[in-house]
């Protein structure tokens, strides 16, 4: 019998990665929080972006969640812009699940996991 927390980590594998059987569905997971961190920034801008430096890139809010969101690219964006209330938690929670989601959707793809 699991422990609360285990059974929690396990219904989490399920969901994100399938227990390492679906690692597509990180990618389909950084999809989706693509589009709410899009919806989030475009509803905080202009008056909770912040520009970062004198002369930012024109703001784009899907642009901007895809550069908050993948953790190796860098598209200028986040270098130019910094969200503040509410919208800086998405920015923080986009940050952590990027690192995560893209982790598991590079260990599938590149065979790191394997079903046995």
């Amino acid at each position: 019998m699991l422990n609360p927390a285990a059974k929690i980590w396990n219904w989490l594998l399920y969901l994100t990665v399938g227990y390492g059987y679906r690692t597509w569905q990180a990618g389909v997971w950084l999809l989706a929080l693509m589009l709410v961190g899009s919806g989030v920034f475009a509803s905080a801008y202009p008056a909770h972006m912040i520009a970062a430096r004198p002369h930012p890139m024109p703001f784009s809010a899907p642009i901007y969640a895809l550069d908050v969101l993948l953790p190796i690219i860098n598209l200028g964006q986040q270098d130019s812009w910094q969200p503040t209330g509410g919208a800086l938690g998405v920015y923080w929670a986009l940050i952590i699940l990027g690192w995560a989601f893209t982790s598991a959707l590079v260990a599938g793809l590149t065979g790191i996991v394997k079903q046995d």
